[in-house]
């Protein structure tokens, strides 16, 4: 438990770094005065701590790094806590925050738009904001708008809630990130192309178990090579995109740094061509970066050849089960030492289990 009494009027302190203990109980809201305005870090990541964030650490407005991430922290966002005007960093995942809250005027429910709000008053308020993390909470209703304000953000992660909107026009601002994640809720539509378009120094983008349609390459279009020398995590499995593997391979079939592409479980139809044609564009990134790899369910059949098995051996996990992949399992599968997960369920092969 955290001793109130360590919080107490310390006009020299500037950080608070509790991170990784094994606290409990809730974070203490009576040290906290008025006139000491002065901490600049504020950390209690990666503990137990638990109950509702107290208002009063909101009134230390030249926090530049909030991190309250990694416990089991409760109750509603009140919008003072995104009146740091220095901050930097924002994160509050991983805890069991929510948006329920029954606006007292509207008698609607509050949206996260709500809460976080823009302060007029303060210019480019959210203009220092570089990393916004609020995944792994209870969150719900659309995607946060005010986002757009957050120009700078370089890490942006919402996943792990229940929002269930499309993707905010508004986000055109958004050009400087490098990790993006809304994978885990219920956003539908289109992809909008600028998202990645205005972001080519991306390395994560994470977009998966959502409801997204439309086709993958109109989203990525003609890949920036800055994006082709950055991107190195590509997770876009269990939507509602449509197409097939195939057309795949001037989009994210030249982004070639990747070290796991996802794209498993989606709405594609079956393609006239064989495996090997439909995968041929994976060539270039066997025996390269690649380790983790999910076509599952993708409409692909025919005899997986083996000079494919050949190329594939320094994969670590490759999921293609759901298919209609047929003949015998090429006896090169045998020779996949580094490989640590392997699903070839569901499919139609035959014959002798490669020793």
């Amino acid at each position: 438990v955290i001793n109130s009494n360590m919080f107490n009027y310390n006009p020299n302190l500037q950080e608070i770094k509790l991170s990784n203990n094994l606290l409990t109980g809730a974070i203490p809201s009576l040290g906290f005065q008025y006139d000491q305005n002065g901490i600049r870090v504020f950390d209690v990541s990666f503990n137990s701590l638990s109950g509702s964030l107290p208002i009063t650490i909101a009134i230390h407005n030249r926090l530049e790094t909030f991190k309250v991430n990694n416990n089991i922290l409760t109750g509603t966002l009140s919008s003072i806590f995104f009146n740091f005007a220095y901050l930097i960093t924002f994160d509050i995942s991983y805890n069991q925050f929510n948006n329920t809250a029954i606006d007292s005027t509207t008698k609607l429910l509050q949206t996260l738009d709500d809460v976080i709000g823009f302060n007029q008053n303060s210019g480019s308020f959210y203009s220092n904001l570089k990393t916004f993390k609020i995944n792994n909470n209870y969150f719900q209703g659309p995607l946060p708008d005010q986002i757009r304000h957050m120009y700078n953000l370089i890490e942006l992660n919402v996943g792990n809630n229940d929002f269930g909107s499309t993707i905010p026009s508004t986000w055109t601002s958004l050009t400087d990130l490098t990790s993006l994640d809304l994978s885990h809720n219920s956003i539908h539509g289109a992809v909008p192309p600028f998202l990645i378009a205005n972001n080519n120094a991306l390395t994560k983008i994470a977009i998966n178990n959502n409801l997204f349609t439309g086709d993958i390459p109109t989203v990525f279009g003609t890949p920036h090579s800055g994006l082709i020398n950055s991107l190195t995590y590509l997770d876009l499995s269990n939507n509602k995109f449509t197409g097939n593997m195939m057309v795949l391979g001037s989009s994210i079939g030249v982004l070639t740094k990747l070290t796991l592409l996802h794209i498993g479980h989606q709405d594609f139809t079956a393609n006239s061509a064989s495996f090997a044609t439909d995968v041929s564009w994976l060539g270039a990134h066997f025996g390269g970066s690649l380790v983790d790899l999910d076509i599952a369910d993708t409409g692909l059949y025919g005899i997986f050849p083996s000079a494919i098995a050949l190329l594939a051996s320094n994969l670590v996990k490759l999921d293609v089960s759901e298919n209609n992949i047929g003949g015998a399992i090429p006896t090169e599968v045998g020779g996949w030492d580094s490989m640590t997960h392997l699903n070839f369920s569901s499919n139609a092969f035959t014959g002798l289990i490669p020793s």
